[in-house]
């Protein structure tokens, strides 16, 4: 957690770099969203890389450094206070219906957002000038056996309303189960450990 102290530079260009107005086609394309999501099932832990926008870092506030949470415009409370909250409330991850999973961050850093094919979300190499800075975070989330359901909540606000845009993907076993799409509320994958290409969302919206 200490390679946190060296966020908050740049992290405050992120919450002052200009918002980027694009085409409506783009805009509603799953890989042109704010934050990027991917979400790696492998046997023993599952593994989350976040691309976190300028506008959905309130959604992300008790992932972030003191500095950083006190600039969005909160009131002083210690990282250590906010961090399980932040897996418990915030973007929560449940295997068959249980307790969330407590993770633990890995890396974090300020980068250049990834710009993605609209059709396929693979990644493109950025041309100079258009490149967005966002968050990038990765997070680990140990556990044991072989879980039949895999259950994702988003961030919301105190309402209960989502306060982020997110595009994800989620692999099973190295294989992808939907496209880009938006991640919405809750969802919810049956895993199938014998063929992960039979492993789906519960959500037709989100199947291949």
């Amino acid at each position: 957690m200490r390679s946190m102290l060296f966020l908050l530079p740049l992290v405050l260009r992120v919450l002052t770099t200009p918002a980027v107005h694009a085409d409506a086609i783009i805009v509603t394309q799953a890989m042109s969203a704010s934050s990027i999501c991917e979400i790696f099932v492998e046997e023993s832990s599952i593994r989350v890389e976040l691309e976190i926008g300028g506008r959905d870092l309130p959604g992300f506030r008790n992932l972030m450094p003191d500095s950083v949470f006190e600039r969005l415009g909160n009131e002083p409370e210690p990282l250590r206070d906010r961090f399980p909250r932040f897996f418990q409330e915030d973007l929560v991850l449940r295997l068959d219906g249980g307790e969330p999973l407590f993770g633990r961050v890995l890396e974090m850093e300020p980068r250049p957002k990834v710009k993605r094919d609209l059709i396929t979300g693979e990644p493109l190499p950025a041309e100079e000038g258009e490149t967005e800075t966002v968050v990038y975070a990765v997070l680990e989330y140990p556990y044991a056996g072989r879980p039949s359901t895999l259950t994702i909540s988003s961030p919301r606000d105190e309402g209960g309303a989502p306060n982020t845009t997110i595009g994800f993907v989620l692999y099973h076993l190295g294989l992808p189960t939907p496209d880009f799409r938006y991640m919405g509320l809750e969802q919810t994958v049956d895993l199938d450990w014998d063929d992960p290409w039979y492993s789906r969302f519960r959500n037709r919206n989100l199947r291949r």
